[in-house]
């Protein structure tokens, strides 16, 4: 099966349409539809259990943060350091990703009885703009998400456009709106599609986002840069 047809099916799914429903409108059987809905094909998203550190006597303090705003995990370790903290990056940076993650998955879609069919992300770029970020003068980037219909949007500044980085910004934003559209629009960025061709079915997305994609069930919809 097309990666694109599984995350189709978790669209469905998630609009409500029955396993019957599924194998009808997707040619098999229900029990097979069943299993591409709860196929559990999210290796980035699945939590372990850390082992005990220098950090988990703070760890109730990043949660209160967190649930605040979606501070980075840099931002996170200043935090802590004025606290005391003397542990290192690495083990605050894993702390913060997943609890980010254990965050995003408390959230539901909220759009079935309201309007929220599609929304479009965008990068902006800022030419004359630099950043001192882990020792270094970086570029600075915008991360822009618009809701369709209520024109709401979520803004992120950050200093690298990574397919990381990308995943992150789109797990703050559906947390921020409290949910997700059921398609996205995109250009031709890398990070989601690295070969586009005519029909969107024929392109080959970017693995590591089409199964984030697929994760949360919503689509992806490229569109030719503005």
């Amino acid at each position: 099966m097309r990666g694109e047809s599984w995350m189709d099916i978790r669209s469905d799914r998630q609009k409500g349409m029955s396993y019957v429903e599924l194998g009808k409108k997707y040619h098999m059987d229900p029990r097979t539809a069943k299993r591409y809905a709860q196929s559990p094909q999210k290796p980035e998203y699945t939590l372990t259990q850390p082992k005990p550190t220098k950090l988990d006597a703070y760890k109730q303090q990043i949660d209160q943060w967190l649930e605040e705003a979606p501070y980075s995990a840099v931002r996170i370790l200043e935090k802590l350091q004025e606290q005391g903290f003397d542990g290192k990056y690495s083990i605050v940076k894993e702390y913060v990703r997943g609890k980010k993650m254990d965050l995003d998955e408390k959230a539901t879609v909220r759009f079935e009885t309201m309007p929220g069919k599609q929304g479009q992300m965008d990068w902006g770029f800022f030419e004359d703009h630099l950043v001192y970020e882990d020792g270094k003068w970086k570029k600075l980037y915008c991360f822009l998400m618009i809701l369709g219909y209520s024109r709401m949007r979520y803004i992120e500044f950050v200093t690298d456009m990574s397919t990381n980085t990308l995943i992150r910004c789109h797990q703050n934003a559906f947390r921020y709106f409290g949910g997700y559209p059921e398609e996205i629009l995109y250009d031709n960025m890398k990070q989601v599609v690295i070969k586009r061709l005519l029909k969107q079915e024929d392109s080959t997305l970017n693995r590591q986002f089409e199964d984030f994609a697929g994760f949360y069930g919503f689509k992806p919809i490229f569109v030719p840069p503005l």
